[in-house]
C-alpha cells in the first residue's frame, strides 16, 4: 500500500506541474524518464493488485462457490468504475489532472478498509481448521 501511494502522489505531483509547465517529451529529453516511469511503476502495480486481490479472495471465501461469487463481484466492480472512469474522463480538467487525484483519494479511503481484512492473514483467527480442509473423492486434504 505504501508503494502504490508513493506511485499515486509521484503522479499527483507530475500532473500538477505538467499542467502548469505543458511540456512535450521525447525519448532523450531531460525529464521523460520521470514523466514515463511512474506510468510504468503504475502498470505494474495494477497487475500486482490484480493478482493480490484474487489472493484475498482465496483467503476469505470458505468454498469454491463462494470464491466464484467473490471473483465475479471483483470483475463486476472493476466493469462499473471503469465505465464511471471513462465518463469522467470525459470532462476537460477531470482527464487532465482530476484522475490521478481522485485516484490517490480512493487509494487514501482504502487503506483502513484494506488493513481490517488483510490484518488476520496467517494467523489463528483466520480460517479455521474445518473450513480450510477439502475433501476430494473421498479423502481429506489440507488446503494449503
Amino acid at each position: 500500500m505504501t508503494l502504490q501511494g508513493a506511485w499515486w502522489l509521484w503522479l499527483a505531483i507530475n500532473v500538477t506541474e505538467f499542467r502548469r509547465t505543458q511540456p512535450i517529451f521525447d525519448w532523450s529529453d531531460p525529464g521523460f524518464g520521470r514523466a514515463f516511469g511512474v506510468f510504468v511503476f503504475l502498470v505494474s502495480g495494477f497487475q500486482l493488485n490484480y493478482n493480490f486481490s484474487y489472493f484475498i479472495i482465496d483467503q476469505i471465501s470458505t468454498s469454491p462457490q463462494e470464491t466464484i461469487r467473490l471473483a465475479a463481484l471483483l470483475r463486476g466492480t472493476e466493469s462499473a468504475w471503469q465505465a464511471v472512469s471513462y465518463g469522467l474522463n470525459a470532462i476537460p480538467i477531470i482527464a487532465a489532472v482530476g484522475g490521478p487525484y481522485i485516484n490517490f483519494g480512493l487509494w487514501g479511503i482504502s487503506i483502513v478498509p484494506a488493513w481490517l481484512i488483510i490484518k488476520d492473514f496467517g494467523t489463528s483467527s483466520g480460517k479455521g481448521d474445518e473450513e480450510s480442509r477439502i475433501e476430494v473423492q473421498g479423502e481429506e486434504l489440507r488446503k494449503d
